[in-house]
This record gives structure tokens, sequence and C-alpha cells, in this order.
């Protein structure tokens, strides 16, 4: 018998490594033991009930009221714009198609109109409903502020003084995004 020089010798066909029946059973004592802890977690309650929509609306003015109905059209219109482009795209298409291209400029002419009636509509839109959010963003922070004046001086022992404020500035945060952006996007995308 000859000795193979290893340079030369054909390479070891890989085959996978037999996995050692006690690693399995570590993994299934793991998995019990993951579970029990689970089981044992407490379970979170939820800190408070959930506003309906309607209390969102609390501290809006007549002002206010006028600028979301004008802000809910103009969404509306916005929307109602982006179904218009398709319709105008498809007749632009169908005139380059054919050999007569004298409506060319004719539907080029309603879809820039279409174009600059969608800008008017999404400018007010965005900007009605985001000058609403502000408007009674503040009102809530200030009412927010009444409430805390009127506490009692035990009140502010017992919590953490950053708390109180870092939780004023997420919760209105939160109000303000969800008056203002999904709001506006709620009357935009109806049909």
């Amino acid at each position: 018998m000859t000795d193979a020089d290893p340079k030369t010798a054909p390479p070891a066909e890989s085959q996978p490594a037999a996995v050692p029946e006690t690693s399995m059973v570590s993994l299934k004592v793991e998995d019990a033991a993951d579970k029990t802890a689970k089981a044992k977690e407490p379970k979170v309650k939820s800190k408070g009930k959930l506003a309906p929509i309607s209390a969102m609306f609390r501290f809006a003015t007549c002002l206010d009221y006028f600028m979301m109905t004008v802000g809910a059209l103009c969404g509306m219109a916005n929307g109602a714009a982006l179904a218009g482009f398709s319709i105008i795209l498809g007749d632009i298409f169908d005139v380059l198609n054919s050999t007569d291209s004298s409506k060319a400029s004719d539907i080029a002419l309603i879809f820039i109109w279409i174009g600059l009636g969608t800008f008017a509509s999404a400018t007010l839109q965005v900007g009605l409903w985001t000058a609403v959010s502000e408007r009674m963003t503040i009102k809530l922070r200030q009412k927010y502020l009444d409430a805390l004046l009127s506490q009692e001086v035990g009140f502010f022992d017992s919590r953490d003084s950053g708390a109180l404020t870092s939780k004023v500035a997420e919760n209105s945060l939160l109000f303000r995004e969800a008056l203002g952006e999904k709001f506006a996007a709620l009357f935009q995308f109806v049909r």
C-alpha cells in the first residue's frame, strides 16, 4: 500500500454532521422552560379605556369645524382627481395611437387643469387639517396644564417630574398626527 500525497488526493465528500441526541433533548427542555416562563409572566392590562373618535373634537370651535369641512371636501376632490388622471391618461394614449392627433392639445390642456386643481386641493387639504390639529393640540395642552396646576402638592411627590412633561409631549404629538395627517388621508382615499 502506498501513501497518498495529500496534495493529489481527491477531496473527501462533505457529509452533514450527525446531530447528537443530547442536543435535541436539551432543546426540548429549553422550550419547555420558555413556555413555563411565559406562562408565569403577568399579563399587562390596558392603562385606561380608549376614547371614541368624537372625543378628539371636544376642543374644536366653529372655525375649526369650518376648516375641517373645507379640508374634507378638498381631500375628496384630491382623491377624485387621482381617478380623473387615469381616465385622461387613457384618452391621451388613445389619441397618440390614432392617426388624428388634433385632440391631443385639448386633452393635454385638461390634464394640466386637473393637475393645477389637484395642487390647490391637496395644499388646502393638508394645510387646513394641519392648522386644525395644531389649534386643537394647543387647547389640549392648555387644559392639561390647568388640570396639573389644580392638583394637590402630594400628587407631584409621587411622580417623576420628567415623566409628566414627556408624556404630555408624546401624547400631544400622537394627537396632532392622528388629527392632521390621518384624517386628511381618510377623506382623500374615500371613494
